[in-house]
């Protein structure tokens, strides 16, 4: 088992009841104050991790201006994603969307796994010109397994729902993942 195994499983947890709490918290919070309170209450547990760290002299963290910048845009996406969403349920979104709109954004890490990737795939097209089409086939198999898979749980939660039995969505579901597990990127 990979190393990183078991902080995957904490965070898909962690993860899957921040959206079940946001889905909560948006019928009796502004989307805009609801935000606040989750990204402030968010850079406290870090806060406290970080103090964790100093005060058990286990402190490595390293800090680059690119490092902080990447970090600063990717608080700006938390930021307004934790708004789009209390939006999304205040407006009545179901919290089986959820899923889907996440499964949305691994599409475009997939994409954008394909764009990163392409320093390797130039560098292997230099020594092996034929690897380069297995690099970029396995990128694209990777990002239409996603996607495909957003698809088919999207339209077992909310579109297929009303018109199949619980069974019928149940097979969907399980396709759907049984097609993004398949793919290894």
């Amino acid at each position: 088992m990979a190393s990183w195994f078991w902080y995957a499983v904490v965070a898909a947890v962690l993860y899957g009841a921040h959206q079940i709490f946001t889905r909560l918290a948006s019928e009796r919070i502004g989307d805009g104050l609801g935000g606040f309170v989750v990204e402030a209450s968010a850079a406290l547990s870090i806060l406290l991790y970080l103090a964790f760290l100093w005060l058990s002299g286990r402190w490595s963290q390293k800090f680059s201006s690119a490092g902080f910048n990447y970090s600063l845009l990717t608080g700006i996406c938390v930021g307004a994603g934790t708004i789009a969403f209390f939006l999304l349920f205040q407006k009545g979104g179901p919290l089986s969307a959820v899923p889907a709109i996440l499964a949305g954004g691994a599409a475009i890490m997939a994409i954008a796994g394909i764009f990163s990737r392409s320093a390797v795939v130039a560098t292997t097209a230099r020594h092996h010109p034929r690897h380069r089409w297995i690099v970029l086939a396995a990128q694209v198999k990777h990002f239409v397994a996603v996607s495909a898979s957003a698809v088919l749980i999207f339209s077992a939660n909310d579109f297929a729902g009303p018109r199949f039995c619980r069974s019928c969505n149940t097979r969907i579901i399980r396709a759907a993942f049984s097609l993004s597990a398949s793919c290894r990127p």
